[in-house]
C-alpha cells in the first residue's frame, strides 16, 4: 500500500510522461472506436471484419464497447477498471488474428504492446489514477486525514464510542489499548480508543476528571434530509440535553450541532429580508425543521 508521502511524490516528469502515453492511447481507441460507428460503415472496416470472420453488422456493438471502455479509463476514479477491460478488449482482438493465422509482426504484435502501453501510461498518471482508483476508500481517507478529533473522557471512553459506533454508519474501532498498573484508573481499564464515525477517524482517552467538554467546540452533523435531522438529533440527545439552533449536548457532554444543508443555502440566499428570515425563524427553533426554513424563506 503506498503511502501519503510516496502518493504525493510523483515526479512532474511522471505525471506529464503518463498523461502523453494516456492521451496517445486514447485518441487512437477514440478514433478506432468511432471509425467503426461510421454510416455506412466504411470498406476497411467490411474488409477486417470479414476477414476475421465476423458479420460486418457487429461493428457499431463493438466501437459502442469499444467507446465505452475507453471513457471508464479516462476517468480518474474508474481508470483501473478502464484499462482491465481495455487489456480484456485487446487480448480478444489478438486471438482474433491468431485464430485467423495473422504473423506475430503485424496486428498481434501491436496490440500486445497496445496493452503494455496502456498499463505503463495508467502507471505514471500518479495518485489521481493508479494510486487513487487501486487504495480502498478507507485507506484513501486515513493517508488524507491529517488532523484527529481527540476527545478526553473520565472513564468511560469505550461505553462513549460503542454509543456513536451505533448511530453512524461506516463506523468501526480500529484499536484500543488499555492502562496498566501506573494509570488514573483500574488497571486493565480501556486507555485510548482509535475509532471511525463515517469514515472519519476518532481518538477517544480515559484520563480521569481534569479536563470537561465544552460547547466551545462541538462537531458539525450535515444533513441532507429532514429524517436525517430527526434521526441523529433524536439518537444523539438521549440522556443528554436539547439546546437552540440545532445544538444538543449528548450523554457524555460532547456537543452537537445537527444542521441540514438547506439552512445554509438559505442563509447564503442574496435577498437580505430572505435570509434574515429565515436567520430568525432558526433562532426559534431547537431541532432544525427544513419546512419551517422554507416557509420563512418563502413568506411573502
Amino acid at each position: 500500500m503506498q503511502s501519503a508521502t510516496q502518493i504525493s511524490s510523483v515526479s512532474k516528469e511522471m505525471l506529464s510522461t503518463g498523461r502523453v502515453f494516456s492521451g496517445l492511447a486514447v485518441l487512437f481507441l477514440l478514433f478506432d472506436s468511432i471509425f467503426k460507428l461510421l454510416k455506412p460503415t466504411p470498406a476497411s472496416v467490411v474488409d477486417a471484419f470479414n476477414k476475421v470472420g465476423y458479420p460486418p453488422t457487429l461493428a457499431m456493438n463493438i466501437g459502442l464497447l469499444l467507446l465505452a471502455c475507453v471513457v471508464v479509463y479516462v476517468i480518474p476514479r474508474t481508470a483501473v477498471l478502464g484499462a482491465i477491460l481495455l487489456t480484456g478488449y485487446l487480448g480478444g482482438a489478438v486471438a482474433t488474428h491468431l485464430r485467423v493465422g495473422d504473423p506475430l509482426f503485424s496486428h498481434v504484435l501491436f496490440l500486445c504492446i497496445g496493452s503494455v502501453y496502456l498499463g505503463r501510461a495508467l502507471l505514471s498518471r500518479g495518485p489521481r489514477a493508479s494510486a487513487h482508483s487501486s487504495t480502498p476508500l478507507s485507506e484513501r481517507n486515513n493517508a488524507m486525514q491529517k488532523i484527529t478529533p481527540f476527545l478526553w473522557f473520565d472513564n468511560n471512553a469505550e461505553e462513549a464510542v460503542n454509543f456513536y459506533l451505533s448511530i453512524f454508519k461506516n463506523s468501526r474501532i480500529v484499536n484500543m489499548s488499555r492502562w496498566g498498573d501506573a494509570g488514573p484508573v483500574p488497571k486493565g481499564t480501556v486507555m485510548s480508543v482509535t475509532f471511525e464515525l463515517n469514515g472519519q477517524e476518532f481518538m477517544a482517552l480515559n484520563g480521569g476528571p481534569t479536563f470537561k467538554f465544552s460547547p466551545a467546540i462541538s462537531f458539525f452533523v450535515k444533513c441532507e434530509t429532514q429524517q436525517e435531522v430527526d434521526d441523529y438529533w433524536e439518537k444523539l440527545s438521549v440522556g443528554g440535553t436539547k439546546e437552540r439552533c440545532g445544538w444538543l449536548k449528548d450523554k457524555f457532554g460532547v456537543s452537537w450541532q445537527i444542521i441540514p444543508d438547506a439552512l445554509s443555502k438559505f442563509l447564503q440566499e442574496k435577498d437580505v429580508a430572505k435570509s434574515k428570515r429565515v436567520m430568525n425563524a432558526m433562532l426559534q427553533m431547537q431541532k432544525i425543521d427544513i419546512q419551517g426554513l422554507q416557509r420563512a424563506y418563502e413568506e411573502a
